[in-house]
């Protein structure tokens, strides 16, 4: 078990985690071609029939981990991620670092962005602070928001920070803003899996 909080917005481990995510293949096209149309619209329940799906290949290693929220054995974990990949994992708080990987959250895509959030809900279970992953609401505000160029942009309750992912993609700067010290944290390391430096 490490030591490190989850989630450590440490942008340097985030941003080779997401090159090696990137260079797997887990994206959105690459999760739904192994784990089928509805692999976004499971829940923990699907998990074991998800599992039975996955090939044995590297990116279905980075899936049953990140997505999944499965362990993994660490020399399967360093087949995928390599050396540093693992490093990356525990950097970030992502995840515990042993005989196992044990996942510590969740990694999805929207479609090539990489967004890490607390793991799968519990509903009434869920800590105070727990932060989601993308939502349907998340979704419909993604949809309606016009995306012209503009110079700076304001998120405020940014949550995991999907919206000033996508809005740094066409504006200079965005400042995100919550009052969950978490949501900040995932805010700042879901920027440095995406090499984004102006939010």
């Amino acid at each position: 078990m490490t030591d490190v909080p989850f989630p450590t917005a440490d942008r340097a481990s985030a941003r080779a985690l997401g090159s090696v995510l990137r260079r797997l293949g887990y994206d959105e096209d690459g999760i739904c071609d192994l784990l089928g149309d509805e692999a976004y619209g499971g829940n923990v329940e699907h998990v074991p029939v998800h599992e039975r799906r996955l090939p044995r290949t590297r990116l279905a290693t980075a899936i049953k981990l990140l997505f999944l929220e499965l362990p993994v054995e660490a020399a399967e974990a360093e087949r995928a991620f390599g050396p540093r990949g693992v490093e990356a994992l525990e950097a970030t708080g992502l995840a515990d670092v042993g005989d196992e990987v044990v996942p510590r959250g969740r990694v999805t895509a929207i479609g090539d962005l990489l967004l890490a959030s607390d793991g799968y809900s519990r509903g009434q279970s869920d800590p105070a602070d727990y932060v989601a992953t993308y939502s349907p609401t998340a979704r419909r505000c993604d949809l309606l928001t016009p995306r012209r160029r503009a110079s700076r942009a304001l998120d405020i309750g940014t949550g995991n920070g999907i919206q000033a992912l996508l809005a740094a993609r066409h504006c200079d700067e965005v400042v995100a803003t919550d009052v969950n010290p978490r949501a900040l944290e995932f805010t700042e390391l879901n920027a440095g899996l995406n090499a984004l430096d102006n939010i």
